[in-house]
């Protein structure tokens, strides 16, 4: 299966730590995006500052992600996705 990577912004900053505990529970490994991908996904005047903005690898699709975040009273949504980067083994 193709691995995708998405960019998850979490606009409450109460809901930041529940959020990345649901994640992981879940078997995934959320990370801070980079900020040239904040940046690119949401232009540079509608970042909100406030919002902490994960990076999650996962197979599931972007529908998929949605569901799997929505319905917990969070103000949490995936607002882009890319192919997730693979590294060659190193010797």
């Amino acid at each position: 299966m193709e691995q995708r990577e998405y960019l998850i912004e979490v606009s409450c900053i109460e809901d930041q730590q529940p959020v990345r505990k649901y994640l992981r529970e879940e078997g995934l490994s959320p990370s801070s995006a980079s900020e040239e991908w904040i940046i690119e996904a949401t232009g540079p005047d509608k970042r909100q500052f406030d919002a902490e903005y994960l990076a999650v690898r996962s197979t599931l699709s972007r529908s998929e992600m949605g569901l799997k975040i929505a319905g917990h009273e969070w103000n949490v949504q995936v607002i882009d996705e890319r192919e997730a980067k693979t590294y060659p083994a190193t010797k």
